[in-house]
């Protein structure tokens, strides 16, 4: 069995912004195409991440979501620690999670943040584009600071995070965290889904912004 041909699968999938069931899909793809059964593949992830501790993520990820075993947050959370103290910016990002929703360990906030910034500063988009987002909001104990979200969700938009694009927008519209610029606030308009704006719990609604900009004339405007 190819584990590393999974483990390269599995982190081909992980950024930029995909979700967790998106990896999911990967593993069951991969599974397929192999014709192994996944109770197969957890046992040797087991046996493999003894001589190689990069699997440790993977390991976590399949205990998280109970692939191949019963689902088992507490074991979830102690392989994604290993990890994450390893520095695999993906399990940081998920040891944040763990401790936010408190989903194998009580809890805790600030360790929370603390590894959803490590994450963060490794590169790993998702957490940027989250990070932007508390920032924005001032959760989880931390002073609201509009210029870091704008910088961390710039950061995520370039690497292509979509929901990161979708608040430029509003940030180069309304001059929020950066200089009003209304190029680069249709630019990033132009690249967005549909419209949408963040609310509280970090969930994205629709709006009519872009609408807005068409009504006033600023997109024709602009190009011209």
């Amino acid at each position: 069995m190819n584990l590393l041909e999974l483990a390269e699968a599995f982190y081909s999938e992980e950024q930029p912004g995909k979700s967790d069931q998106n990896l999911i899909e990967t593993c069951n793809r991969w599974v397929v195409k192999n014709r192994i059964p996944y109770e197969q593949v957890f046992s040797e992830l087991l046996a493999a991440v003894l001589k190689y501790a990069e699997y440790s993520c993977l390991v976590g990820f399949f205990y998280h979501r109970g692939l191949g075993t019963q689902k088992d947050l507490p074991a979830a959370f102690s392989w994604y620690k290993k990890a994450a103290e390893a520095g695999d910016e993906f399990a940081q990002y998920q040891l944040a999670y763990c401790y936010r929703k408190a989903r194998g360990t009580p809890r805790d906030y600030n360790l929370s943040l603390y590894w959803l910034k490590k994450s963060a500063e490794s590169g790993y988009v998702n957490s940027q584009s989250l990070l932007g987002n508390v920032y924005l909001r001032g959760a989880w104990g931390i002073r609201r600071d509009k210029r870091k979200s704008f910088l961390w969700n710039k950061l995520a938009a370039a690497a292509g995070n979509q929901e990161a694009r979708d608040m430029l927008g509003h940030f180069y519209l309304d001059g929020q965290g950066t200089d009003m610029d209304l190029h680069q606030a249709l630019r990033w308009y132009s690249k967005m889904n549909s419209p949408l704006i963040i609310q509280s719990d970090f969930t994205f609604t629709s709006n009519s912004r872009l609408q807005s900009l068409y009504l006033t004339g600023l997109i024709r405007f602009y190009r011209s």
